[in-house]
């Protein structure tokens, strides 16, 4: 196993070690923290809920991975979003990803989420 192998392993392991211990309300209390308030307008409410996409929550998680929808995520699953994300990154194709194609992957998401 390679290190790129090894770090995926991990970053599932503490998502599934997160989902497991998210509270068995997690659901309806993500609905509560992202439930308007009286003074708060609709296109206040739209950012925030646009803020939750890349939450690290139960349900980001899973619509994020489970591909099928069958209510869990194989290796397959998992790993084919990750190879997707380094190859976005990876902006010269050079299977190596430096700082600037980071940050630069990273400020066309943010750009494109402020957009919406």
């Amino acid at each position: 196993m390679n290190k790129y192998h090894l770090t995926l392993c991990a970053t599932f392991a503490s998502a599934l070690v997160a989902c497991a211990t998210t509270e068995t309300s997690g659901e309806a209390s993500e609905a509560a923290a992202t439930a308007p308030t009286a003074q708060t307008s609709n296109a206040q409410e739209e950012r925030r809920r646009g803020r939750n996409r890349g939450a690290h929550s139960r349900t980001a998680f899973f619509n994020s991975y489970d591909k099928n929808e069958d209510g869990s995520v194989t290796r397959s699953e998992f790993t084919g979003v990750r190879d997707q994300g380094y190859a976005r990154r990876d902006a010269n194709k050079d299977g190596m990803v430096s700082p600037d194609e980071y940050v630069g992957e990273y400020e066309q998401r943010l750009d494109a989420h402020l957009a919406d």
